[in-house]
């Protein structure tokens, strides 16, 4: 490890049982569908912190990684083995603090395989393994509409980079806020700034229904009027009747 290692930390957790079963490889934090990922990366993006995922097949990986679905439950016999490859990448990765994040309740109980894997790696690379917890496992609460607001700007700013990367961001959303305006004021912006004017006409109509403060409603309803404009500026001409 070179002199900035320890200044070269990382956040990580675990994998999940639950993936998402396409047959393409996917990124890490799109195939493992998990409310627990999904708030660390949140975490992660807010800090401007690197996201690595354990995983029972392939080790330590960044969170952007394509993987294929599997299924494989490390086990408690195959963690020294799985040890010495995480070894191998925390090496490879030159990290130098790990800050581990999984659930209160099982930080309080006996190690399993995945955090004796860790463990073991860390300590043979000599590096400091942080284990930070999530006292509340609800990521989205329905009534924190600042975080909301955060978490469905970030979606829109990864939906214009990458659609469908986006498009997934947003899914979770909605399928753990419910239908929030925010949510479908900010996907509405993403797909007016990808000129794809009907679905934000569609998302701003909503978002104007179910804002609760006039003044979003308001806003919400003059950003439908603009694609509005939009469309009918680009609709063809009628043709003249015979």
């Amino acid at each position: 490890m070179n002199s900035s290692a320890s200044e070269n930390h990382i956040y990580c957790t675990y994998c999940s049982a639950c993936k998402d079963p396409c047959q393409e490889p996917l990124p890490a934090y799109l195939r493992y569908v998990s409310e627990r990922i999904a708030r660390v990366r949140a975490l992660a993006l807010r800090d401007g912190v690197p996201l690595y995922i354990l995983s029972g097949e392939y080790g330590l990986i960044e969170a952007h990684t394509p993987i294929p679905w599997y299924d494989h439950y490390l086990t408690m016999e195959e963690s020294e083995g799985m040890a010495e490859v995480v070894a191998r990448q925390i090496r490879e990765y030159d990290i130098g603090v790990i800050c581990y994040h999984l659930p209160a309740e099982k930080a309080a109980a006996e190690p399993d395989a995945y955090s004796v894997t860790l463990q073991l790696a860390c300590e043979a690379v000599g590096i400091a393994l942080r284990v930070c917890t999530l006292e509340e496992m609800s990521m989205y609460r329905r009534n924190d509409w600042q975080q909301i607001t955060w978490l469905a700007r970030i979606a829109k700013g990864l939906m214009i980079r990458d659609r469908a990367a986006g498009k997934a961001e947003f899914d979770r959303l909605f399928a753990s806020c419910g239908h929030d305006g925010m949510i479908h004021y900010c996907r509405g912006q993403a797909f007016e700034e990808l000129k794809e004017f009907a679905s934000a006409l569609d998302d701003y109509e909503e978002a104007a229904r179910r804002f609760p403060l006039f003044r979003y409603q308001q806003q919400a309803s003059s950003a439908a009027e603009r694609v509005r404009a939009l469309l009918r500026r680009n609709m063809p001409p009628e043709l003249p009747m015979h």
